[in-house]
C-alpha cells in the first residue's frame, strides 16, 4: 500500500542514510519501527494496582514518598550517619 506521511528533516536523513548502509529501503526500516512498536505495546501485560499492607499499631510517615525509595535509602544513611559521627 502506498501512503504519504511527514517526518521531520533531520529523522528522515538519518533513516535514509540507514537504509543506504543497510541495503534497504526507507519503507523497511518504518515498517520495520511500525511493527516493533506494536509488538512492545501488545507485550505489556496491566498490572494489578498495588496495595501496601501495615501492621495494626504501625502508621506510614506521611513525609516518605513510598514511590521515590532512594530518597528512603538516603534518609536513613543520613540518620545512620548522623548517629555514628556527630
Amino acid at each position: 500500500m502506498r501512503t504519504t506521511i511527514t517526518i521531520e528533516d533531520i529523522l528522515l536523513e538519518k533513516v535514509k542514510k540507514d537504509a543506504l548502509k543497510n541495503n534497504t529501503t526507507i519503507g523497511a526500516i518504518i515498517e520495520t519501527c511500525i511493527n516493533y512498536f506494536y509488538s512492545m505495546n501488545n507485550n505489556k501485560k496491566k498490572s494489578k494496582k498495588f496495595k501496601l499492607h501495615t501492621v495494626k499499631g504501625m502508621q506510614l510517615i506521611r513525609e516518605v514518598n513510598l514511590d521515590k525509595t532512594s530518597e528512603i535509602i538516603d534518609n536513613e544513611d543520613l540518620e545512620i550517619y548522623k548517629e555514628k559521627y556527630l
